[in-house]
């Protein structure tokens, strides 16, 4: 559900470079890489990339080949990052400084821009957690849209985002029949 919302805000809000926040290295590559299947131009960048690899990445979103970063707490602090019109974190941060650092990514030198957390139920406390520690007031917004992106999920359990399988259903004794037929 995250991560069709995601693909439905970016496709939908109006924005110029977006920075899209995730807690693990893993998990940056899994978005930007599903991303990227749901065209949309996106590149992935954290610690563990070579540092050659991290200066190509950067100099691809400034110029603007890739409009959507995907990227840990590494593209928080210390990068030169101008025309940041969102945040999304797609992800909340463990610890409630990376969430100002985060959302410091835009509306820098007086610019307007949007910080959007994509919380899912067990993210609340957490959020919570950060909100209070910060003294951070936010505007909750529940989007319309959730109910369209929920009405078009079938039941059943869902295929990992960037499957060719995506949005079909995975059966309970699938698996298993699939194995039988060998």
């Amino acid at each position: 559900m995250k991560f069709s919302l995601l693909v439905h805000l970016l496709k939908h809000e109006s924005s110029n470079l977006v920075m899209v926040f995730c807690n693990t290295k893993r998990n940056t590559d899994k978005v930007a890489k599903n991303l990227r299947f749901a065209n949309i131009d996106a590149m992935a960048i954290h610690g563990g990339l070579p540092q050659g690899k991290r200066n190509t990445v950067m100099e691809k979103f400034h110029s603007g080949k890739a409009c959507v970063l995907v990227c840990t707490d590494v593209a928080a602090r210390g990068l030169d990052i101008q025309d940041v019109s969102h945040v999304y974190n797609y992800d909340i941060p463990r610890e409630s400084k990376q969430y100002i650092h985060r959302i410091g990514r835009t509306a820098r030198a007086g610019a307007e821009g949007k910080a959007i957390n994509i919380l899912s139920s067990k993210d609340y406390d957490n959020f919570s957690q950060v909100l209070k520690e910060n003294n951070v007031e936010i505007t909750e917004e529940v989007l319309p849209v959730i109910q369209k992106v929920a009405s078009r999920m079938p039941e059943g359990r869902m295929n990992k985002p960037g499957d060719r399988r995506m949005n079909k259903p995975i059966r309970r004794g699938q698996r298993n029949k699939r194995r039988q037929l060998r």
